[in-house]
């Protein structure tokens, strides 16, 4: 994960595409941004996180999914995010859509 402190201080353009991603977040509950690297995903997202924080009641988080090295590992980084803890014999996705 990038911290904030390593990012530059200033968010300067890409108001087209934040307003995309509010516009998405306001209509869907996961909102994945990809492109080739280096063209800005990861500051666009930590903006999106900065401004946005709770939409309508829901806290809004950045997973970084690029370090996963297996499929298995989405669920959980995902649950991660979003300090789910499961505590219960059932499966980690069932029970975080519960």
């Amino acid at each position: 994960m990038i911290h904030s402190s390593a990012l530059p201080s200033r968010f300067v353009g890409r108001a087209e595409e934040l307003a995309a991603v509010a516009g998405s977040l306001s209509e869907q509950r996961l909102v994945t941004l990809t492109g080739v690297g280096g063209v800005g995903k990861s500051r666009l997202a930590s903006e999106a996180v900065e401004r946005l924080g709770h939409r309508g009641g829901r806290a809004v988080v950045r997973v970084d999914l690029w370090p996963l090295q297996n499929d298995k590992l989405l669920v959980p980084a995902v649950a991660h995010a979003l300090g789910f803890a499961n505590h219960s014999a059932t499966d980690t996705l069932e029970a975080f859509t519960r």
